[in-house]
């Protein structure tokens, strides 16, 4: 089971990595939004 998860979680940091600027980004832009709102 473990390294089944392990493979999993390889898989999704090699996403994450990609999608982390992406991430970045859009987090950045939500909190630009949220400070608009309030």
């Amino acid at each position: 089971m473990n390294a089944f998860f392990e493979k999993i979680e390889i898989g999704l940091k090699k996403k994450r990595n990609k999608g982390r600027q992406k991430f970045i980004n859009y987090s950045n832009f939500y909190k630009v939004v949220s400070k608009n709102k309030v």
